[in-house]
């Protein structure tokens, strides 16, 4: 059975109230209405394990997406470092280099100096001085030079062409080439991926 509002107006009141026809909350027993329900503590315990269990069986699947990303993450700012000390020796008309250390798995970029024999630290952005992560290792195509593999990057554009590849968790791996002294570095295609 529903209960409507109902309204009174007397005359001369001004009060013109309608009947809203909305059903009222059923009364306590004293004629109060009801308040609205919320929740009760079961069924927030109840929803509350819901969500622990599902973020229990997403975290590991989580984890492995985030080391895959690690890997492309790191190609790409690898990527950046070329294209960044390619401008620079353009723009500066100097000499750069980027150094890569298989060994302490990191790369770094250095430029000449005046004489043009010397090389000293470039000034340093994020991507030009970079540490990879512990789960990831580097490889590259040309000749050791004191225990560090060398890119050069002349005034006029050109580069030493390469190829790096870079390693990850489940034998994930990216590799990175420049196949003529005017090309950029870029993603091989199915390069192990």
């Amino acid at each position: 059975m529903r209960r409507y509002e109902r309204t009174s107006s007397s005359p001369g009141s001004g009060d013109r109230r309608v009947a809203q026809g909305r059903p009222l909350k059923s009364p306590d027993r004293r004629g109060a209405r009801l308040p609205d329900r919320g929740f009760t503590l079961v069924e927030l315990v109840l929803v509350l394990v819901i969500v622990i269990v599902t973020v229990s069986i997403a975290s590991p699947s989580l984890s492995s997406f985030v080391r895959g990303r690690d890997l492309s993450n790191t190609a790409g700012r690898f990527i950046a470092a070329t294209r960044f000390a390619r401008a620079e020796a353009i723009s500066q008309a100097a000499v750069y280099r980027l150094n890569i250390s298989t060994f302490e798995k990191r790369w770094w970029l250095t430029r000449a100096d005046e004489s043009g024999v010397n090389f000293i630290p470039a000034e340093a952005c994020d991507d030009v001085d970079y540490v990879l992560s512990s789960q990831l290792g580097i490889s590259c195509s040309l000749p050791v030079t004191d225990d560090v593999h060398v890119i050069e990057f002349q005034p006029g554009g050109e580069v030493d062409p390469a190829t790096i590849t870079l390693t990850g968790p489940n034998n994930g791996a990216i590799r990175i080439a420049c196949d003529s002294r005017f090309d950029l570095y870029r993603i091989v295609p199915g390069g192990g991926r």
